[in-house]
């Protein structure tokens, strides 16, 4: 008798929490019905608080993703890569042309005189004369030469 008791009680005792965690009584990871055990422990954890409250959910964290291994950037041949001044100068001429002539006297105060005036060519010519008037007669003339020079060259055309 004694052999029973010792055998039936641990399994019964087994069974109820069992039947608990099933039901979701009590909250055992893997047993439990998750809509339940989360109502349940929301329930526990809001007594006496404000009902507003008790049905916010708490947001889900996402877990942050493992860094992936970046690969080692690409040698890129210098000879691969082609420049066109052109595209860079009519860029620059367009940002220019928004600006105000006082702040454009300041920024091209250090440009040398070739440079500047490949990029005033490209630039509207009342922008251009505005800014001419702002800066020193001499740096003036000086670009309205080189811009003279500049526009006067043509392209050669190959023959391919």
């Amino acid at each position: 008798m004694k052999k029973i008791l010792l055998i039936l009680i641990p399994v019964i005792i087994l069974g109820v929490g069992v039947g608990l965690a099933m039901t979701g009584i009590i909250n055992v990871p893997g047993l439990s019905p998750k809509a339940k055990a989360k109502a349940k422990s929301a329930q526990l954890y809001t007594e006496g608080k404000d009902p507003k409250l008790a049905t916010a959910t708490p947001k889900k964290t996402e877990p942050i993703p493992p860094k992936k291994a970046t690969p080692p950037p690409a040698k890129v041949e210098v000879a691969a890569i082609e420049t066109k001044p052109e595209v860079g100068q009519k860029k620059l001429a367009k940002l220019w042309n928004e600006m105000e002539s006082t702040a454009l006297q300041a920024l091209t105060k250090d440009w040398k005189d070739p440079e500047l005036a490949s990029v005033l060519l490209k630039m509207d010519p009342a922008k251009v004369a505005e800014l001419l008037t702002k800066v020193d007669a001499k740096r003036a003339s000086s670009l309205s030469r080189e811009m003279q020079k500049q526009a006067s060259l043509v392209p050669r055309e190959t023959g391919v």
